[in-house]
């Protein structure tokens, strides 16, 4: 919850952003019970707000890490999968992929995202996840 407080008080800054999408997914890693308290208190549109917000940044570190934090308040949570979705996440990681073209880390970690997210892209070709499918059934970023 202060995570996403300090997110709130200082949405312009992109250091406070990119830690905040850092120790979010650090909160939330294998830990479903964070994922789902976190999207509670809106840590999800938060984050989406933060990579929307800072998209022109030289810095891909909030773009780099929202997408880690996304990924993991997504993943096997309908709730906080809904929310994103009503945020606005897809279009904020597909700009993130745009932007930074020739970041391959940023581009790795964002095309992931779009898989927790129920997209698929591939080089621009986007498709639906198919139901029940996991990373390994799906190669990324061909």
């Amino acid at each position: 919850e202060a995570v996403v407080m300090a997110m709130r008080l200082h949405p312009h800054s992109a250091l406070l952003n990119d830690k905040a999408c850092r120790q979010l997914y650090i909160f939330m890693r294998d830990n479903g019970e964070s994922a789902a308290r976190a999207g509670k208190v809106g840590a999800v549109e938060d984050v989406v707000a933060a990579m929307l917000r800072h998209a022109d940044c030289t810095s891909t570190m909030v773009q780099t890490h929202a997408c880690f934090a996304l990924d993991h308040l997504v993943k096997g949570n309908a709730q906080n999968t809904i929310r994103a979705g009503l945020a606005g996440a897809i279009e904020a990681v597909k700009t993130t992929i745009h932007r930074h073209a020739s970041n391959e880390q940023v581009q790795q970690k964002a095309r992931e995202t779009l898989f927790a997210l129920g997209k698929i892209d591939l080089k621009g070709f986007e498709a639906d996840v198919p139901v029940g499918a996991s990373e390994k059934d799906v190669a990324l970023g061909v």
